[in-house]
């Protein structure tokens, strides 16, 4: 999955915090779908976190500061292999890398989420499902 964005926050706001992820079936009540999330918290990191029905884990994080709020658009690129290995680059440089095999069957949709922050989402691509 590539995803081309800007992060803006204004002077004085509070930090907001932008998910995307693949995830199975519904989601059961106010609880996320099972799947996978990367998080991003404005001028902070990134976590990339397992949901499933028992709750949510954090697989791996990098505390950054990332700081993305320069008006410019940023890629992030996040790969998942059939094996579990997956791989998050954020303009290029390869972030995080950590395996995980929870998930063996094919996911349902792609979610974004926005928790109280000022994003631009230019383009969204998803290179695949196998």
């Amino acid at each position: 999955m590539e995803i081309d964005f800007s992060s803006w926050i204004s002077e004085g706001a509070s930090a907001g915090r932008f998910e995307i992820g693949p995830y199975q079936g519904a989601p059961v009540g106010t609880d996320r779908a099972p799947g996978y999330v990367l998080a991003y918290v404005q001028g902070g990191g990134l976590d990339l976190i397992r949901v499933t029905g028992r709750g949510s884990s954090i697989i791996d994080s990098r505390p950054g500061p990332f700081r993305l709020e320069d008006k410019k658009t940023h890629r992030l690129e996040w790969t998942r292999r059939a094996d579990g290995q997956m791989t998050v680059a954020l303009d290029g440089k390869e972030i995080i890398s950590a395996v995980d095999r929870a998930y063996n069957q094919d996911f349902d949709g792609l979610r974004l989420v926005n928790r109280g922050g000022d994003y631009i989402v230019k383009q969204l691509k998803v290179n695949g499902t196998q």
